[in-house]
């Protein structure tokens, strides 16, 4: 993957490593990428034809949103709880699938990074493609959103 990302050049080949395959697949290309905190934070957002895809490190932890093309490049911090347009890949499969899928052990294995996070989240991800990419076809996403928004704010958070 090319894109200049100063002091996030390393995030962006770790991005490359876990996703490079899903990406290149469904034609993904980076667009934009913003560099902070000399890498401590790292924002790269990546589109197709069919979606945007937003992959973020802050202090260390990655992970991998999904959003629709309409979703913005976010400036000054991303609204977790999904009105921003973003929507975090695991907390997705969580609401399709009405499955826990990090639950208490598998946050303690992450501690100990047996896998990495970003790992299984670039596992699940691509053994859900299809599915995922699917919500963000034109106009669908807002056949979800609301009882997603209702959902996500549900969760325990902590």
């Amino acid at each position: 993957m090319e894109i200049e990302c100063g002091d996030c050049s390393d995030f962006v080949e770790l991005t490359d490593k876990h996703y490079g395959e899903i990406l290149r697949l469904h034609g993904l290309l980076p667009v934009r990428c913003s560099a902070e905190h000399g890498g401590r934070e790292c924002l790269l957002m990546l589109e197709s034809d069919r979606l945007r895809m937003l992959f973020m490190r802050s202090d260390q932890v990655e992970t991998c949103e999904l959003g629709s093309l309409a979703a913005e490049f976010p400036v000054g911090g991303l609204d977790v709880y999904g009105d921003s347009g973003w929507y975090n890949v695991i907390t997705l499969l969580e609401f399709n699938g009405g499955k826990k899928l990090l639950t208490r052990r598998r946050i303690a294995q992450f501690a100990q990074d047996k896998p990495g996070y970003f790992a299984w989240q670039a596992e699940l991800l691509s053994k859900n493609a299809e599915m995922l990419f699917g919500l963000f076809e034109q106009g669908r996403e807002q056949t979800w959103k609301d009882d997603y928004l209702r959902f996500f704010k549900a969760q325990p958070k902590g």
